[in-house]
């Protein structure tokens, strides 16, 4: 096997070493021809069309002008389908295969979209990914847990000796920058503690570090016989993904060792980047331990140096093209559509231009034998210049304007490419010629174009970020060593421990919010509520109609005003705890009870008052008599003792 410029083979590899090397080295050729040599002239010539380069075939003193058609539907297509994706959050949703399983499913929601969409900045992740597909072919994603080890600072003031033993306990490897003894016996000191953190990291992969085997037969990456990530890194940086320090210290970092394709970096294309070296990473299946049975193996390699072999279950890389073609990895893209259109258009534009420069600038017919002609005033390019020459001595040739015969050139190359793409001017709303348009069919050329965009919207789903948001939830339930708190719905917040997801679920990839016209849809969303009202009018609640029908139904129209977060005003009656209904004979049952009861205590209460209102007798006609008896004692006549 030959071995390329600064992959020479070391004299102490082993031979079995060699033997994957050689397999490896052989994969790497048939791909880098098929993505490099075949795709790649089509991806720089798109390139070049998006940042609207010279096209090689300018002439001087004639119009440079470069129409930008592989820019506008870049950039239209691109937003189009970010906005499906960015506009709401229910894009993908997991969805549970067993019924217990529905309140976990929706944790894993709101954690894996959290995950996605704040940690790691889906936002640009999207948007870089969704461009490469449209303007470059392939967009691709890809996502592993990464494990951190941050230093930090802390202070610890007036510890005891037993507190200074477990935080010894607690931080082994920290240590100690400054130790101050107290009056009072303690201790404070500053440590510099080092502490491991981990999280799933997302990114947008650029489409020349990927090269995928000629033999691949589908979209879907994870179906490819041999995918190649090839990028540039340091030694620092490969220190710091943890390979072996030996391993690294046998890399060549004198250049970049990477063969980078002129048409992504063509300003340092000549240059060398000192300092760094080419990195391989191939998934292929191969049996290295002889049972017979291939198994997907990650290798990590440099030149001759593997400085990592494993076994894993999935490709950590996702991938998308707008249109596919059957039985092919690569597919067509807006930006390869609008090349040619923007080709004919410059050239037509080019002219048009020339015939109005001519025509305003129109050459001159001159008798050069009169003496009295100053021929150095007709050399002179500036506009309004005077022209020293007597009268009949010189004629200006009048250029006639015909430009106004490519007018219908334009036009046609215009909806020529619009039927292409798929990306209409109506798509834009920036036509205002389109006011002039029925209503019937406005509609009907903006929903044949909308289509074109859902479909690449639902390619882009299926084949790149669901795999992704699938390996985000399953790298979580393998890493994760405590439990996130997110925000589930408003002001509600939730503790959510990946570790306890068991199930595996289902994936629904819901491409319709932001495809069609907000306004059609919210028409679309009331008349489906006015049904429902008249519904719940009629006696339907329950029957026709339930609760959560109706709250599906307010949600719908909240997103589709462009509200993210439907809680502040509608309650999901799923979360409503509700009350259980009696049964009408427990209901009779009670009701007698309670009127036993109620009687008992009316008895109770007439008992007591009688007993009351007898004490109260008893105490009247004990005062009473007490008064008789004191009135008669002072009326009674006393007895008068005369002195003998």
């Amino acid at each position: 096997m030959n071995y390329e410029a600064g992959h020479e083979m070391s004299d102490d590899v082993d031979e079995a070493d060699r033997e994957l090397l050689a397999i490896l080295d052989e994969d790497y050729s048939d791909a880098q021809f098929y993505t490099d040599d075949v795709i790649g002239p089509e991806r720089a010539k798109a390139l070049d069309y998006y940042l609207r380069r010279p096209m090689g075939d300018e002439r001087e003193g004639r119009s440079k002008v470069i129409s930008p058609e592989v820019y506008k539907v870049v950039e239209g297509v691109s937003t189009a389908i970010a906005d499906i994706y960015v506009s709401t959050e229910k894009a993908i949703e997991f969805t549970a295969k067993k019924r217990e399983g529905i309140q976990q499913a929706k944790q894993q929601n709101t954690l894996v979209n959290y995950v996605f969409y704040v940690q790691n900045n889906g936002f640009l992740n999207l948007i870089e990914c969704i461009k490469d597909g449209v303007w470059l072919k392939t967009g691709y994603l890809t996502w592993r847990w990464e494990t951190k080890q941050v230093m930090t600072q802390e202070r610890y003031n007036s510890l005891t000796p037993d507190a200074l033993y477990m935080l010894a306990f607690d931080f082994p490897e920290a240590q100690i920058v400054e130790q101050t003894q107290n009056e009072d016996g303690t201790v404070s000191i500053v440590l510099n503690v080092v502490k491991k953190t981990g999280q799933v990291v997302v990114e947008s992969v650029p489409p020349e570090e990927i090269l995928v085997s000629p033999r691949a037969r589908s979209q879907d990456v994870s179906k490819a016989p041999v995918v190649i990530w090839r990028t540039d890194k340091t030694k620092d940086e490969l220190l710091k993904c943890g390979y072996d320090e030996e391993k690294v210290d046998a890399i060549s970092f004198s250049r970049s060792q990477y063969d980078s394709p002129v048409w992504r970096r063509a300003d340092d294309a000549e240059s060398e980047l000192t300092g760094q070296a080419e990195i391989r990473t191939h998934w292929r299946e191969i049996d290295l331990d002889g049972d017979g049975i291939p198994e997907l193996r990650r290798i990590v390699r440099s030149g001759s140096v593997i400085l990592e072999n494993e076994i894993v279950d999935e490709i950590n890389l996702s991938a998308w093209t707008p249109s596919i073609q059957p039985h092919e990895f690569f597919g067509r893209c807006p930006g390869d559509d609008a090349t040619e259109t923007q080709e004919t258009m410059s050239t037509l534009k080019r002219q048009v231009f020339d015939n109005v420069y001519h025509a305003n600038n129109p050459m001159w017919r001159v008798d050069e034998s009169d003496a009295r002609v100053n021929i150095e005033d007709f050399y002179n390019p500036e506009i309004g210049r005077p022209v020293r020459a007597p009268q009949g001595a010189a004629e200006a040739i009048a250029i006639p304007f015909v430009a106004q015969h490519t007018f219908p050139l334009l036009e046609f190359e215009q909806s020529n490419q619009e039927n292409v793409t798929g990306y209409t001017r109506y798509s834009q709303g920036l036509d205002a010629k389109s006011l002039n348009q029925t209503a019937r069919g406005m509609g009907i050329i903006t929903s044949m174009s909308q289509q074109r965009i859902k479909m690449m919207a639902r390619i882009f789903g299926e084949l790149c970020l669901k795999p992704c948001l699938r390996g985000i939830a399953k790298l979580l339930s393998q890493h994760a060593d405590q439990a996130f708190t997110v925000r589930l719905t408003g002001d509600e917040f939730v503790d959510i421990d990946p570790r306890d997801w068991k199930d595996e679920y289902d994936m629904a990839v819901n491409v319709g919010l932001g495809v069609v016209d907000k306004d059609q849809q919210q028409m679309q969303l009331m008349a489906v509520a006015q049904a429902q009202q008249a519904a719940v009018a009629g006696g339907g609640l329950g029957k026709l109609v339930t609760l959560k029908n109706l709250y599906n139904v307010q949600v719908k129209l909240a997103e589709t005003a462009g509200i993210k977060d439907p809680a502040f005003a509608w309650t999901d009656p799923d979360t409503v705890q509700q009350q259980p209904q009696p049964n009408p004979a427990e209901m009779q049952m009670q009701a007698e009870k309670q009127k036993a009861e109620m009687q008992m205590q009316l008895e109770k209460y007439k008992a007591d008052q009688k007993a009351e209102i007898e004490r109260f007798k008893a105490e009247l006609k004990a005062q009473t008599d007490m008064q008789i008896a004191e009135m008669r004692a002072m009326f009674q006549p006393q007895q008068v003792q005369v002195p003998m």
